[in-house]
């Protein structure tokens, strides 16, 4: 053996073994330690970590209809006010970079009353299906609807007891996603 030289231990070679074993060693524990990763063990139950996907995003706050909702960082507000008689407010979200005439992606209405029809018919909405589903503790209408080649598009009514709608939409199935993950934020506030 190398370290072993006529029945003598060869000391120094013995310690720079140890000592890049112990190296290396550190170095693995190091770095395991660094990683955003965690080990299965039988019988054990380890929660990863969960990050928080609308952290780095704005906040868009009215306090006059008392709501809030978070959107990219990237987007702007494309129009915020009046709408029409029967929706006196809109708020409408966007891309930054979206160019031409196009309808904002996602907005929010506040409506005076509430038409029968969640399908509009101005948009030649067709409804494809219809559901009840619960935003921040308050049951609604989640309507999916139709317009042709574009996509579709998606209403959320959500009826309050001072007599407004609060309408969230998207006007393409291409913000679907986005969509969902702004309606996942979005809060009254008091």
């Amino acid at each position: 053996m190398p370290f072993i030289t006529q029945e003598k231990t060869n000391w120094k070679f013995l310690f720079i073994v140890v000592f890049i074993a112990l190296i290396a060693g550190g170095s693995i524990l190091w770095l395991g330690m660094r990683q955003d990763f965690y080990y299965e063990t039988p019988g054990v139950t380890i929660h990863k970590k969960v990050l928080n996907e609308t952290a780095d995003w704005q906040t868009y706050r009215n306090q006059e209809y008392g709501f809030e909702v978070k959107y990219f960082s990237q987007w702007e507000i494309m129009h915020e006010g009046y709408y029409n008689e029967k929706a006196p407010y809109e708020v409408s979200f966007a891309p930054k970079n979206l160019e031409g005439p196009y309808a904002a992606p996602i907005s929010i209405l506040i409506k005076t009353q509430n038409s029968e029809e969640i399908c509009y018919a101005s948009a030649g909405g067709i409804l494809i299906s219809k559901s009840e589903i619960t935003i921040d503790n308050i049951k609604s209408q989640q309507a999916i609807c139709g317009d042709g080649p574009e996509g579709g598009f998606g209403v959320i009514s959500i009826p309050l007891k001072n007599n407004l709608i609060y309408e969230l939409r998207y006007n393409n199935t291409e913000w679907e996603e986005v969509f969902n993950q702004m309606l996942s934020t979005f809060r009254f506030i008091k």
